[in-house]
């Protein structure tokens, strides 16, 4: 574009140039008529993981209280709140969850026997936690402990509940049953001849593999 300026005798011309600049992104640029290519470097580290033995394990909630009732009733069924096992021992072993309980006691003397506690098993599917492999089979049903009473208070019945079952070598992993009503429960019968007391007692799950 040229601009024409006239002063006295002499004109002056101003141009003006307007010029058109294209950058391109590519893989390379050109320098002095050459490619130069991006450059790449590497570097490698390793790293060590011990991965320990696996563990079979049960985990029951903290002890709570049931409802009162008196002598010769039968109570509701009460939920025993949730149960968790762990299978990671990969051994191809079936396995089981077991519960049984000692006596309902007060300062050491009998109150309710545990063959007085009737345990209903849960029934629906348990919560896998993660990478958990297989379904447990809740064995659903209920049962009474049985067996020697030895000490009362002390001495568990011998012959367990069963809670869960699982098929051998197809779970591996940890689950866990529901807290509320809807998994396993317990039903308490009071004797005609039990005292009003504050009584206790302790409730055992044992997983076996």
């Amino acid at each position: 574009m040229s601009t024409r300026l006239q002063s006295g005798n002499r004109t002056r011309r101003t141009v003006r140039v307007a010029a058109a600049i294209t950058v391109g992104l590519g893989a390379s640029l050109t320098l002095g008529g050459a490619p130069v290519h991006a450059q790449t470097a590497n570097s490698t580290q390793v790293l060590t993981e011990v991965v320990n033995a696996g563990t079979l394990t049960i985990v029951a909630p903290a002890g709570f209280t049931l409802t009162s009732q008196g002598p010769g009733t039968v109570s509701a069924a009460q939920p025993l709140g949730a149960l968790s096992f762990t299978d990671t021992l990969n051994s191809g072993t079936s396995w089981t969850v077991s519960v049984t309980a000692t006596d309902f006691v007060h300062s050491g003397a009998l109150e309710i026997p545990f063959t007085d506690l009737l345990f209903t098993a849960y029934t629906g599917a348990v919560t896998a936690g993660p990478g958990a492999v297989g379904t447990p089979v809740p064995a659903g049903g209920s049962g009474s402990p049985a067996g020697l009473d030895g000490t009362p208070g002390t001495t568990f019945g011998s012959t367990p509940v069963g809670l869960v079952s699982l098929t051998p070598g197809a779970t591996e992993g940890e689950w866990t049953t529901p807290a509320d009503a809807t998994g396993n429960t317990i039903t308490v019968t009071t004797p005609v001849n039990a005292a009003p007391a504050t009584t206790t007692a302790t409730v055992q799950y044992t997983i076996t593999g």
